[in-house]
């Protein structure tokens, strides 16, 4: 199951080279940006891990298994031509809240409007 968070821009929107410097500057440390035709792929440090695996009764929410090709943690930066995707698949919680935060920041500084779940 993938998870998209589209920031659409209307004045201003980032260039390849501001998304990159700001994915090099949010991450310090914690993951590297490569891009890769129309997309930046975020490797984050780590491995997938759920913060309710040991808590009885959250056991089957917590127990699935990964899908093969989604180990580690990792989200794309789509670039379209009027917004950007900030992309999950099969991903953790802590991945899901770094990919969160980072459309955040994206929407708050370029005065975009981030779209609702």
């Amino acid at each position: 199951m993938s998870f998209d968070r589209f920031i659409s821009f209307k004045d201003r929107r980032p260039t390849r080279q501001q998304l990159q410097l700001v994915l090099e500057d949010y991450l310090s440390g914690a993951g590297t940006a490569t891009w890769k035709e129309d997309r930046f792929m975020v490797d984050l440090v780590g491995t997938t891990s759920h913060p309710l695996k040991r808590i009885p009764e959250a056991h089957p929410f917590s127990n699935r298994p990964v899908e093969p090709g989604f180990e580690g943690r990792w989200f794309e930066v789509v670039m379209g031509s009027k917004d950007i995707d900030v992309l999950t698949r099969q991903q953790d919680e802590l991945t899901m809240a770094i990919a969160d935060g980072f459309a955040r920041l994206c929407a708050r500084f370029w005065h975009g409007a981030l779209e609702d779940d």
